[in-house]
């Protein structure tokens, strides 16, 4: 009977009963006796742990959890590391450390129950002072959206970007802030000062700026008024921008070929090679590459009107001429008398065809020059 009551007692045990079945003496019957102080523990024991820490200064406060247990221990320690890590408490289930080497280390904690059972937990310290090292790269000048080729940080470990604008008479846009290589644009002409911040994993950052020299606006041409010629003229133009320009004379239109006497300045000469009109056009490039032109007519004529005056013979004391004149161009007209015993008198001198008179009889010679 006393070997059916133990193995009883150990069934009890386990199955975490707090009462204890004994046997009163002589094989008589079993009775109830005292209740256990302390329950039978059966759960296993655990901790938890932060599992990354990053610093920018070498001390670390770790504050584990472990699960409810009597009698608990707890023991920290290093497993990995490039220097030494110092404990302030190292029984104990919360701590500080210390390192005294910049990077990365794993440390542990191990908590045991007065009954053997253990658990483990495990964190990883990065102590990083060190900025990292940046380069928004180089001044850029632009005038359509550019692309930003030319940054760089570096660290040794991940870091995150951050674009911004410092100063500018507009606003710039990124395609994304937090790229080394976005595109930009502005939204007036100027120059700019942009920032690139880099920042790593333990708070350390560093930023460096950069120039953009924004410009859009063309420069403004003008090339003066139509032109009508029959030797080499010159053209007096004017292109006025913020920048250093080039400047390229060309011909639109037009029966023959345009003659610059220098193509590729502001000022130059003009004639041509054949009568006609002709349209002649400047185009002016400022350092960013916009441009703008400016056209004017050059009208080329080497050819004197045609001109029939027409025949006054017998003509009476006052009659009206019947002069034709044909041109490429518009035509101005003067009469005036050459010769005769009188005086002549025109209705209208500068007219093509006018009234005339004499005043007295006699042979009259009249003439009427043409200009185009």
């Amino acid at each position: 009977m006393s070997l059916h009551l133990s193995s009883l007692f150990k069934v009890m045990a386990l199955l975490g009963l707090a009462t204890l079945v004994s046997c009163k003496g002589g094989g008589g019957a079993a009775t109830e006796g005292s209740v256990f102080d302390k329950p039978i523990e059966q759960a296993l024991i655990s901790i938890s742990l932060t599992p990354s820490f990053s610093s920018t200064t070498n001390t670390f406060s770790l504050d584990a959890t472990s699960s409810s247990a009597p009698g608990k221990t707890f023991s920290w320690s290093q497993v990995s590391g490039p220097g030494t890590a110092t404990f302030t408490a190292p029984t104990t289930e919360d701590t500080d450390v210390s390192v005294d080497a910049q990077g990365a280390y794993i440390v542990q904690v191990v908590v045991t129950t007065e009954n053997g059972r253990s658990a483990t937990a495990s964190s990883r310290l990065i102590f990083d002072s060190i900025n990292p090292v940046v380069n928004a790269g180089p001044d850029l000048n632009s005038n359509i959206a550019i692309k930003l080729t030319g940054a760089s940080a570096t660290d040794g470990s991940d870091l995150s970007h951050y674009w911004s604008m410092v100063s500018g008479p507009g606003t710039i846009s990124f395609s994304s802030r937090s790229v080394l290589d976005p595109t930009i644009s502005a939204s007036a002409d100027g120059a700019y000062t942009i920032r690139l911040t880099s920042t790593d994993p333990a708070g350390n950052s560093s930023f460096d700026d950069m120039i953009l020299t924004w410009k859009a606006t063309p420069p403004a041409v003008d090339v003066g008024a139509d032109l009508v010629a029959n030797s080499v003229t010159p053209i007096n133009a004017t292109a006025t921008d913020s920048t250093a320009m080039t400047y390229a004379w060309s011909k639109v239109s037009g029966p023959g070929n345009l003659i610059f006497g220098s193509p590729s300045a502001e000022d130059t000469s003009i004639s041509a090679d054949t009568n006609g009109i002709y349209i002649a056009r400047l185009t002016v490039t400022d350092s960013f590459g916009n441009s703008a032109s400016d056209q004017l007519q050059f009208t080329w004529d080497t050819i004197a009107p045609v001109l029939n005056i027409g025949s006054a013979s017998n003509a009476r004391a006052t009659f009206t001429t019947s002069a034709s004149a044909t041109d490429l161009t518009t035509m101005t007209y003067s009469w005036t008398p050459v010769s005769g015993p009188g005086v002549i008198t025109f209705g209208s001198a500068n007219a093509l065809n006018t009234s005339v008179s004499a005043s007295s009889d006699g042979n009259y010679t009249i003439r009427l020059t043409v200009t185009d």
